[in-house]
């Protein structure tokens, strides 16, 4: 801008409130929705906290707003320099710093690859710690039974290898599935999007049922925290996030404004069978276990409290329970 660049997005009224007469004009909200996903993830720590009813809200606040003011100047870095009609929506960070080296210096190209590669490394290197949470949670559900026992088996460092390979090639299938299933990058782009949030979202769905329940069913039991205001204001917060989840449930499936018609039909297409399979295979699964598997004795999960996790660990692959089979319990 002090060099007399040209910024490529344009700062008006008409331009900064979208408009929300159009259906597929909503489906921004979803890309929102997923950039605070999994902050309940956080609740099974209120333990640790010290005076959990002041500092948890406190947490969410500040970790609400640092989220908004990080994701609106990183979106403005990108959308300023790169012009709308190029814009690849999973490739425009590396557009990016693409546009802004070349336009101090055509030679630079070279360091436009070196970033490239820095990015990607570090891509991988978060989803390499994103991997191992889901391997987490179906071992257990190994260990329990509803799983083959194939999966239970580990080798010298406890870490669950079959399981951990089946899940490699099951996510390397559906990558090609969304990278060759939507057409252009940017098909794929949005229902990756959209499929991550509607799979989310039938959890929450759940979480925000169940809470209902607690407080209108399950009054006695005692919690670390609780929504401050009495079960009227309890009711309120629980009915507003199922009402938001069910909207953006919906919306999800609504193809967004800036994909072109001829890929709608891909689309949906993609993001209906997957969410279908994704969702169904599971139910498939426990039919099978409850079937031929009725006499088989289920561990109960073991909750970890923050001292017995390994603190080298990354939050994020950090397991919050464990089964005790009956080897363990012989040698406790």
């Amino acid at each position: 801008m002090v060099t007399g660049g040209k910024l490529q997005v344009d700062f008006s009224w008409h331009a900064f409130i979208p408009n929300f007469t159009k259906l597929n004009t909503l489906v921004v909200f979803v890309s929102f929705i997923l950039a605070y996903m999994g902050v309940e993830a956080s609740a099974s720590h209120i333990n640790e906290l010290k005076n959990p009813k002041r500092n948890y809200p406190l947490a969410m606040f500040i970790l609400v707003i640092l989220a908004i003011c990080l994701d609106t100047f990183g979106g403005f870095a990108v959308a300023a320099v790169v012009p709308q009609s190029e814009l690849s929506l999973s490739a425009g960070i590396i557009q990016a710093f693409k546009y802004l080296l070349l336009y101090f210096n055509t030679h630079l190209n070279w360091l436009v690859k070196i970033i490239d590669l820095m990015i990607a490394c570090g891509v991988m290197a978060e989803i390499s710690s994103w991997v191992i949470d889901p391997s987490r949670g179906m071992f257990a559900t190994a260990q329990q039974g509803i799983l083959p026992s194939i999966f239970q088996k580990t080798n010298r460092h406890n870490v669950p290898i079959n399981l951990i390979l089946v899940q490699g090639i099951v996510v390397s299938i559906w990558d090609a599935v969304l990278t060759f299933g939507g057409g252009s990058n940017n098909v794929s782009f949005f229902v990756a999007i959209s499929l991550t949030v509607v799979i989310y979202l039938v959890g929450y769905l759940l979480l925000f049922i169940g809470y209902l329940i607690l407080i209108f069913k399950k009054k006695e039991l005692k919690r670390t925290y609780e929504i401050p205001g009495g079960t009227v204001v309890k009711a309120i917060v629980a009915i507003c996030g199922l009402l938001v989840s069910v909207f953006a449930f919906l919306i999800s499936f609504v193809p967004p404004s800036s994909l072109p018609v001829t890929s709608h039909h891909s689309y949906l297409y993609v993001l209906i069978g997957s969410f279908a399979i994704t969702v169904l295979l599971p139910f498939i699964i426990y039919e099978i276990y409850q079937r031929h598997s009725k006499h088989h004795q289920i561990n109960t999960p073991q909750h970890l409290l923050a001292k017995d996790v390994n603190p080298t660990t990354p939050p994020i692959a950090r397991g919050e329970h464990h089964i005790i089979t009956n080897s363990d319990k012989k040698s406790i």
